[in-house]
């Protein structure tokens, strides 16, 4: 049912729903059926099917020898979903995530350096708010909320110190150095295998609800919770500025430091 609500309906809130409902099933058809309908999952539907597929690993495994025989691009997932591809033990999906993603290996220049380097270019040059909104869309929005957009993983942007450059700044580049009360990150394996990354929104005696990174809330019954570890960093990932130019940067900083909305791309 909720496979045919995926293939059939128009309705993108019905569809994401389904993807989410889908991760409690670890039939392999259902990894087979949502990589047919992949280029149909555009713009609100892509991390839901991201979190599906990264969910367990026989779907990850699927994807990845489908981005290596060529039916699904690579070029466009989610930093999310490649960190969660990563945890997965294996000759075979090591090797095809380090082909298609790279070694994920340390940034060559330290933090306090990239820093230093992007403050450069931002501070004091006038960017565009307009052409930094898509950049945030793309780069942010599926964590954060800024002026009533986005998603709700991380923390809410629009009441954060936007105008403290420096403190921004680092947050982005190492989001690891302070991780907000609330969003602290955890691993959770349940009982069927099923791998789920994201932060506790309520801890109850019989339940566990996660917010996974693709913004959905998801109760688990904690007779199925198999283990929960603390990922000991923040669910956001680095290099979210990577490959962008120093226009670029100084667009979505622009945008970021905005005190009002604007509502055109």
């Amino acid at each position: 049912i909720l496979l045919g609500v995926v293939q059939g309906e128009s309705d993108v809130m019905l569809r994401r729903a389904a993807l989410t409902g889908l991760q409690a099933f670890s039939s392999p058809r259902i990894g087979k059926e949502i990589l047919k309908q992949w280029d149909s999952l555009a713009g609100d539907l892509r991390p839901a099917g991201e979190a599906l597929l990264a969910g367990r690993r026989s779907f990850s495994v699927e994807w990845l020898e489908a981005i290596e025989a060529g039916h699904v691009k690579a070029e466009a997932t989610s930093l999310e979903a490649i960190a969660l591809l990563r945890s997965y033990q294996g000759k075979r999906i090591t090797a095809l995530v380090r082909k298609h993603f790279g070694e994920g290996a340390a940034p060559l220049r330290s933090a306090r350096e990239e820093v230093a380097r992007i403050r450069q270019i931002v501070d004091g040059v006038v960017g565009s708010p307009y052409r930094g909104r898509p950049i945030f869309k793309q780069r942010c929005a599926s964590c954060h909320i800024l002026f009533h957009e986005g998603g709700k993983l991380g923390p809410d942007l629009t009441a954060y110190q936007r105008d403290d450059l420096e403190t921004m700044l680092t947050s982005i580049v190492d989001p690891g150095a302070t991780i907000r009360e609330g969003f602290e990150g955890v691993q959770v394996t349940t009982a069927d295998q099923r791998l789920l990354v994201g932060f506790v929104v309520d801890n109850g005696p019989r339940t566990m609800t996660l917010r996974g990174f693709d913004g959905s809330e998801i109760a688990l019954a904690r007779k199925f919770v198999k283990e929960t570890k603390p990922l000991g960093r923040s669910l956001m990932p680095d290099g979210i500025l990577d490959g962008l130019s120093d226009q670029e940067l100084r667009d979505l900083f622009a945008y970021l430091r905005s005190s009002q909305p604007f509502l055109k791309d």
